[in-house]
């Protein structure tokens, strides 16, 4: 298990609560289906991500939706800017409830607990929601955050404040094919979402590396190549991720990449500034 309780957690009622949040979001929150958390970007009006969110209904079908704990003050205000006539209430319930992540199939939990379905380690898994008084029925973390950000580095599953920022477009992430429906209706930020879905590329994406020899990279080490004539003055990219494998003794990392490199696939380089002693690079294919 691994706790989750310091996301945020926000409940919207209302009778428009349904059309409100679809236009906030890059996913179509219509397809909601009991039991079954659906994945969403909340998009500015430029394209850019604001944050990745997690979507769900509860028993009563009002909708629940979950984010970065960064976003703690953000988010709610962001989610609430557009509600003029809506007849649509936006609730902070972080403080109230407790949430968890398992692996394998939860022991029986007592209601009101909720047990979704949530990939969100890059393995099928499921989420638990439920009041904060009964936090004592949870069993306890047995999924220390290290290792769960190995799964997610291995898998490449993108997180707030590492490869999702501020100036992100949801294409660069590899999260379109999950978090992204582009036959709904109006939501913030649709027209540069579509036209770069109509352009048919962005220039870079999220991409899994490993390194083969020197020291181990860090994030926000940048990507250089290199040719007979030396290393390359200008960078192809940068490290967002990294985390020691210990079964390879090799680290894994995650990083924005510039298309043409990566169609390239040539080896590359990466260090804290060009005059550094490199670490050897390569893309992650399986």
């Amino acid at each position: 298990m691994l706790s989750l309780n310091h996301q945020v957690r926000l409940r919207f009622t209302g009778t428009d609560r349904l059309r409100y949040v679809n236009g906030q979001v890059t996913n179509d929150v219509r397809k909601l289906r009991p039991g079954i958390v659906q994945w969403s970007g909340v998009a500015n009006h430029k394209g850019k991500l604001e944050a990745l969110v997690a979507i769900h209904l509860g028993g009563d079908d009002d909708i629940y939706l979950e984010g970065p704990a960064a976003l703690r003050e953000f988010l709610p205000a962001r989610l609430e800017k557009y509600i003029i006539a809506d007849d649509v209430i936006c609730e902070d319930v972080s403080d109230g409830t407790v949430q968890a992540h398992f692996l394998e199939l939860p022991p029986p939990l007592p209601a009101p607990f909720r047990v979704l379905s949530c990939n969100r380690l890059g393995l099928d898994g499921w989420d638990v929601w439920g009041p904060v008084a009964l936090v004592g029925s949870l069993p306890p973390p047995s999924l220390s955050h290290e290792a769960a950000e190995l799964l997610r580095i291995d898998h490449g599953i993108p997180a707030w404040e590492s490869e999702l920022q501020g100036d992100v477009l949801l294409p660069e992430t590899g999260l379109e094919s999950w978090a992204v429906d582009y036959h709904k209706g109006c939501y913030i930020g649709q027209e540069v979402v579509s036209r770069l879905k109509s352009v048919g590329h962005v220039n870079r994406h999220l991409t899994r590396l490993i390194s083969h020899s020197g020291p181990a990279p860090e994030a926000g080490w940048l990507l250089y190549t290199q040719s007979p004539e030396g290393v390359s003055s200008k960078s192809c990219g940068e490290i967002t991720s990294t985390v020691r494998h210990e079964g390879s003794q090799k680290t894994l990392a995650l990083g924005y990449v510039r298309r043409e490199q990566l169609a390239s696939l040539t080896p590359l380089l990466t260090g804290p500034r060009v005059e550094s002693l490199f670490s050897q690079i390569t893309v992650r294919n399986t």
